[in-house]
């Protein structure tokens, strides 16, 4: 799959553009992201006029990523991040990059902490399920609750 996306966007990407979004599903295992990420990049529209991507938009990767790991840990989304204010995200990404506990992630998001979350940032690779088979489970639930009402 990941591969199609490279093939559909390596007319628009450059191929330091490329090996971060493969490098980004490599590490995080989600498609979907990956598709976003390459949307991103691509709306920069640097990368391959340039023929190198620039320096801002391996920021903005890096900094993604990072917002996707934080989402992963306090069990939250990656938007839900991108809409908080500036000076939290600024705070949480400090939090996160540094050395200290992840428990400071929780407090800054005022959540419950949960020490399993803590552990995905060591267990970077792993499988997850993708957002069309969770729509899916979820659609079947809910057909499975109306025929019992009914």
């Amino acid at each position: 799959m990941i591969n199609q996306l490279i093939a559909d966007y390596e007319n628009i990407l450059c191929t330091e553009e490329m090996n971060l979004v493969v490098g980004f599903y490599n590490t995080v295992g989600d498609f979907d992201a990956a598709m976003v990420l390459c949307e991103k990049l691509s709306a920069e529209g640097y990368g391959k006029s340039l023929n190198k991507a620039n320096k801002s938009s391996l920021a903005a990767v890096s900094e993604y990523i990072s917002k996707y790991q934080i989402a992963d840990i306090t069990g939250t989304s990656v938007e839900y991040i991108e809409s908080l204010p500036f000076d939290i995200q600024d705070e949480l990404l400090d939090c996160y990059e540094s050395d200290s506990d992840n428990k400071n992630l929780f407090k800054i998001l005022d959540l419950e902490y949960k020490p399993e979350k803590v552990e995905v940032k060591n267990n970077q690779v792993k499988k997850r399920p993708s957002l069309l088979k969770k729509l899916r489970y979820y659609q079947n639930l809910i057909n499975l609750q109306e025929q019992q009402n009914n």
